[in-house]
């Protein structure tokens, strides 16, 4: 029963991290929040300064995600898999990097689009 208490939340945010890069929240969704909030705080505000700050926004959540996702691979290894403190971090970032690998290769169309714009 341990082991699975350590396990299952490290496999559920794996899982959640993953979904998140499906198309419910790709840019455009998100965007469709974000736009009409920025717009109403800051009236004068552009088109590609929403882009950009809209950029940064998901790049914060990106990094937060991910964070908590090594610090419970972390956990998860060390705790129940026995691994010492550096073995279990070098695991818990490799897991997290194949986990950003996989997610940002869903995001690299949208990144060129900001960019291509935010240069215009």
């Amino acid at each position: 029963m341990k082991q699975l208490v350590t396990w299952v939340p490290a496999l559920i945010w794996t899982a959640l991290v993953l979904g998140f890069s499906s198309g419910d929240f790709s840019a455009e969704k998100t965007g469709s929040l974000l736009a009409p909030l920025l717009i109403w705080l800051f009236p004068w505000i552009t088109p590609s300064q929403i882009d950009v700050i809209h950029f940064f926004v998901r790049k914060a959540a990106h990094l937060t995600e991910y964070g908590i996702l090594a610090l419970l691979w972390f956990r998860t290894v060390t705790y129940s898999g026995g691994l010492r403190v550096p073995t279990g971090a070098l695991l818990a970032l490799a897991i997290s990097v194949v986990s950003a690998i996989v997610d940002e290769t869903h995001h690299a169309e949208e990144i060129d689009r900001i960019l291509t714009n935010w240069k215009s």
